[in-house]
């Protein structure tokens, strides 16, 4: 869980891993019931095992003095790999 005191903003690398029936992953993050989506196609080796990340930053208006974040994997169930977040950054606005 993460905190900002006013607007904000998630800075965060994003990827998936390709060892999947499904090249494509889906991803959201929420805060203050603001939800942003995310999407990653991890064909032809387009992922994280490879070292392919892209810089991804998400805005939202926090709702109170402390704001949950939430990142959630939208893979269908039993999927054994999925989105793949890093360098997790929070900054006030």
């Amino acid at each position: 869980m993460c905190s900002v005191d006013l607007d904000g903003s998630v800075s965060f690398l994003f990827s998936c891993y390709g060892v999947s029936a499904t090249t494509v992953k889906d991803m959201e993050v929420t805060a203050a019931g603001q939800t942003g989506s995310f999407t990653w196609d991890a064909s032809g080796g387009n992922d994280a095992e490879h070292g392919i990340f892209t810089a991804t930053t998400w805005s939202f208006t926090a709702d109170s003095a402390a704001t949950q974040l939430q990142f959630t994997s939208e893979d269908a169930s039993g999927s054994y790999c999925g989105p793949v977040v890093a360098a997790i950054s929070v900054t006030k606005n």
